[in-house]
């Protein structure tokens, strides 16, 4: 989502008053690498770009706090969603910014 320039535009977005310039214009780049390769490669191979949604990890600290609030979800939760596009079940999707893990469940870039 941080890369999302459409997100990052949006003053009802959640995290539209975060500031992380330098995250989010890595993720912006990413996205572009994704959307060439998707475009270059749609005959070869299925390209994606996902987001998991906010995992907590030790990352960002404050890992048994978040997952008490219930607004983040487990590095578990985001590996499940990972496997439905390795197992082929986002096919259709490819190319696209996916997030989460239910089919039709995109971004905009």
């Amino acid at each position: 989502m941080m890369g999302s320039i459409t997100l990052r535009s949006d003053p009802n977005n959640m995290a539209y008053n975060e500031a992380y310039k330098t995250y989010r214009t890595s993720k912006a780049a990413l996205n572009m690498l994704v959307a060439c390769d998707a475009f270059e490669y749609k005959d070869k191979i299925k390209v994606f770009a996902f987001c998991p949604g906010y995992v907590v990890t030790d990352l960002a600290g404050q890992r048994e706090e978040k997952m008490k609030a219930g607004f983040a979800k487990s590095p578990v939760g985001s590996a499940q969603s990972i496997l439905k596009i390795v197992e082929g079940e986002r096919d259709q999707e490819s190319g696209q910014f996916l997030h989460d893990n239910e089919i039709g469940e995109l971004y905009p870039w």
